[in-house]
């Protein structure tokens, strides 16, 4: 299942993402509960259940999950008998086209974004670093760098070297603290696409000291479109990852070529820092990365086997 957050008519809502239909997720579940199961409390039951708060319906766990299934169900149904104008029983609208919505990402506010450096073979040889250790870097990235799909990224005026990094994202479904990593994948909820944008010219500097200010510019992490449950991701370090540049291939690699697996990812983490619900890990760039420089004007589509598509496109600061 595809969950999405997005905003309609200025609110905030989650939903699932049927082809190229939105669904809000809470409105959906209580039309359900009403039409189904003929509740009266429909809306109360709904708001609990499927609350149109990601981090908050991700903690509703196996409870949450059947409900977001008899919701996508009966949705389904609905669609195959051409019935699109369904209203909630709070009177909201469940279905929605793309250009009805605005996206957000699938956690807009999540407590840490973390992201991992030199996490394939190359990477810390391309920009004249080196890797003593074997372990998995990390570091975390400003979280008013997200945003969205189909939003712009902004780029900087200090800045001459712009890169677009396309990573696999790690979506925490429950509090992790030292887990092993035979457990480790219990406590992911999905994944997702992060395209990791760095002004690489000012981290670089001193060291690479800067990286935290190269790499923390407002847009400068745009998640999406969706997150994807686990079940539906066989291995999530066997995944297709391909970026385009204004119709280009800039990159096309595996995860399967990663230094280390998401369970060495999540546990490593964190056996340092707790890792929340809705927390995310950006699993680290791939070698020749350096080459995909991006300007006022691209187009960026990043693609993620079993995820989907993010898409943005690239303006000058003003």
């Amino acid at each position: 299942m595809k969950l999405v957050t997005f905003e309609a008519e200025g609110v905030e809502r989650t939903g699932i993402l049927l082809d190229d239909r939105i669904v809000d997720a809470n409105a959906a579940y209580a039309s359900y509960l009403k039409d189904e199961e003929d509740e009266d409390l429909a809306v109360e039951i709904a708001g609990v259940k499927v609350p149109p708060d990601m981090i908050r319906l991700l903690s509703t766990g196996r409870s949450g999950r059947r409900a977001l299934e008899n919701a996508k169900i009966y949705v389904e149904k609905l669609l195959g008998e051409d019935q699109e104008d369904l209203v909630s029983p709070g009177g909201l609208q469940v279905i929605y086209n793309p250009g009805e919505i605005r996206w957000k990402a699938p956690i807009p506010r999540p407590s840490k974004l973390v992201e991992l450096a030199f996490a394939y073979k190359g990477v810390a040889d391309e920009f004249d670093l080196k890797r003593d250790s074997g372990d998995v870097i990390f570091m975390e990235k400003a979280l008013s760098a997200i945003t969205a799909h189909e939003m712009p990224i902004i780029h900087p005026k200090d800045s001459e070297r712009v890169i677009t990094e396309i990573e696999l994202g790690i979506i925490m479904g429950k509090r992790a603290e030292k887990v092993g990593e035979e457990e480790a994948l219990e406590y992911v909820a999905g994944y997702t696409i992060v395209n990791d944008i760095n002004a690489i010219d000012i981290s670089l500097q001193d060291s690479f000291l800067m990286h935290y200010k190269g790499d923390s510019y407002p847009t400068f992490a745009p998640i999406g479109p969706c997150l994807v449950l686990k079940d539906q991701v066989p291995d999530p370090n066997d995944l297709d990852v391909t970026i385009w540049i204004n119709g280009v291939v800039g990159q096309s690699y595996n995860t399967g070529e990663a230094l280390h697996t998401v369970s060495q990812i999540v546990s490593q983490i964190s056996g340092v820092i707790p890792l929340e619900t809705g927390d995310i890990i950006s699993c680290g760039a791939y070698s020749g990365v350096s080459a995909c420089v991006i300007k006022p004007k691209d187009i960026i589509e990043c693609e993620i086997k079993s995820i989907g598509r993010l898409r943005n496109h690239v303006v000058a600061e003003e």
